[in-house]
């Protein structure tokens, strides 16, 4: 038995051998197929492409600081003098009464203008005081033939009468208001008007 099954072992090792390839070296048949074997390829490296640039952030434009001059107008225009000129028209019911609203406010810009003027200036420099003092000693050296001037623009009925004082209560204003904002240009705040008007010293 063990003879036959050594027999049909043979035969079969014989049968593996007459197949094709079968006289080849096992070894060399692995390397041929080894060597069949396609060869990887490295994929190619993509170029990387170049970085876009930042675009530059526009530079903001620096704000001009407002002069504290910008915000005059504003805080002059509560100023007590017109406030109680309002008051004083509002009240008013006769031409007489008008009249007296613009004398009353005529009388406190000259106050103003009185009490500023020089006292409040002095530490100005040099050059702005000169400028001061050549502005100020040309409005009161027209002061009367601008005043005379007013009152023959206009007629002398009551109308003409009342518009008169209004423009010369309007002439004292302006100057007062340049005062003002001279002082404020160098101070940083308006004067006490309140303190002028009611008679106490300026601050």
């Amino acid at each position: 038995m063990k003879q036959k099954i050594a027999i049909l072992a043979a035969l079969a090792l014989l049968a593996l051998c007459l197949l094709p390839g079968c006289e080849k070296d096992p070894a060399e048949s692995w390397s041929s197929v080894a060597a069949s074997e396609p060869t990887a390829t490295s994929a190619p490296t993509p170029t990387p492409e170049p970085a876009a640039s930042p675009e530059a952030s526009p530079t903001a434009e620096p704000t001009a600081a407002a002069s504290p001059a910008g915000d005059f107008e504003a805080l002059f225009q509560e100023n007590p003098v017109d406030k109680a000129l309002s008051d004083d028209l509002r009240a008013a019911a006769s031409y007489s009464q008008i009249f007296a609203a613009y004398k009353d406010a005529q009388k406190s810009w000259e106050k103003i203008i009185n009490q500023l003027y020089p006292a409040s200036f002095h530490d100005l420099d040099a050059g702005a005081l000169a400028q001061l003092e050549e502005k100020q000693s040309g409005w009161e050296a027209s002061l009367e033939s601008e005043l005379e001037k007013i009152e023959d623009s206009h007629g002398e009925d009551d109308d003409g009468w009342l518009a008169a004082a209004q423009e010369k209560m309007e002439y004292y204003r302006a100057q007062a208001s340049f005062l003002c904002q001279t002082y404020y240009g160098h101070a940083g705040e308006l004067p006490d008007l309140e303190a002028i008007v009611s008679g106490q010293p300026a601050g």
